[in-house]
């Protein structure tokens, strides 16, 4: 409750917030930190989110409060990240960074593929992206990389069609690729049915 009232007076009363978080004992890091988190307060966040015990919880609020920290300060978001140890939390972490700071270091730094992709689709480096194909394990993001690739070079989309293994995933990339090449339509909707 002390939680849930810290967060909701952060933007009317930041003295009164405070005070609330304050009352919240220190043996509850969650409800601290996400008080400290919903308030904006992601330094202060951060830290309190180290007392976390569960590793996996620890690495989940991490990664929220780095996802939001991104926003406001990329570079300490950043140095952040580069703090989770569990690689997919960090990976979801640097992908909401770079695209947050339109930052394609970052996006290459990105360790694990899945969120790299996702990144490199997000500041528009297809090409690089589309690289990156074969060392997916689930080729989700590249459903992704097809919608947005669509919108500029419908030939070069079509061809990450192939590489998408889910039906639903290959409908939605070849409807999103018959929409930007209209001369291309009649065989591609034929696909759609197939």
């Amino acid at each position: 409750a002390l939680s849930d009232l810290a967060a909701a007076w952060a933007t009317v009363d930041p003295a009164g917030a405070a005070q609330a978080v304050a009352q919240i004992d220190q043996a509850q890091p969650e409800p601290r930190a996400f008080a400290l988190y919903r308030s904006g307060q992601f330094s202060a966040a951060w830290e309190a989110a180290g007392a976390v015990k569960d590793d996996l919880e620890w690495s989940k609020a991490q990664q929220a409060i780095v996802s939001a920290w991104a926003s406001v300060d990329p570079e300490a978001a950043q140095a952040a990240a580069f703090k989770i140890a569990d690689p997919m939390f960090q990976g979801a972490a640097l992908r909401d960074v770079a695209v947050a700071a339109r930052n394609l270091d970052t996006a290459r730094s990105i360790g694990v593929p899945y969120y790299r992709v996702e990144a490199l689709t997000a500041l528009g480096a297809y090409d690089e992206a589309f690289a990156l194909a074969g060392d997916l394990a689930e080729a989700y993001p590249l459903r992704g990389l097809a919608l947005a690739w669509a919108e500029t070079d419908p030939k070069a989309a079509l061809n990450v069609v192939d590489e998408l293994k889910q039906p639903a995933d290959k409908v939605a990339a070849l409807w999103s690729i018959a929409q930007h090449d209209p001369a291309a339509a009649d065989g591609l909707y034929d696909r759609m049915l197939e």
